[in-house]
């Protein structure tokens, strides 16, 4: 008898115990802060002696750099940079941009225009880095140099050096 008395109690403590595993998950879901995105300022112009180019791939018909003084890592894991893409018949495309490892996406802050100064992009939102040709610079920076095997890089220096040498240590 106290064998059937044993199980009927475990059967019905045993979904009180699931709930309460349940319920305790949950809470730990409820400590850990909701991802916000930090204040953005504009950096200064790019300079050419700061620029280092960076290989996109066989296809790539134009020039692809990065102002290496440029190029932050916020506290809320965005790697932020100046981009420079220069055109075969010399035009230049100068844009200030985010690059999101965690997540894979890229947000443009700003466009650079002829006179120097930035333009804040019109409606900036965090947007799917694909390896696409149109935006296979963006799949290049975050898969070789800022986002090696899904782990965000320390610090600027990191981004650039890895730049320099054309791979980061980490990058397949």
């Amino acid at each position: 008898m106290s064998v059937i008395r044993t199980c009927l109690r475990f059967l019905v403590l045993a979904p009180l115990i699931c709930v309460g595993q349940v319920a305790w998950a949950e809470a730990d879901d409820w400590d850990e802060p909701a991802w916000a995105e930090a204040q953005t300022e504009l950096p200064a112009f790019p300079r050419p002696e700061n620029l280092i180019e960076f290989y996109v791939g066989p296809l790539a018909k134009n020039r692809f750099y990065v102002d290496g003084s440029t190029i932050r890592v916020g506290e809320d894991g965005v790697v932020r940079y100046v981009l420079v893409i220069r055109t075969p018949s010399g035009a230049s495309n100068v844009t200030y941009e985010g690059i999101r490892c965690e997540t894979r996406e890229v947000k443009l802050y700003a466009l650079g225009g002829a006179d120097g100064q930035w333009s804040k992009a019109r409606n900036p939102a965090w947007k799917p880095i694909e390896n696409k040709m149109l935006n296979a610079h963006h799949a290049a920076l975050n898969r070789d140099y800022f986002c090696p095997i899904g782990q965000i890089i320390t610090n600027g220096n990191e981004a650039a050096d890895a730049l320099r040498k054309s791979s980061h240590l980490l990058a397949p």
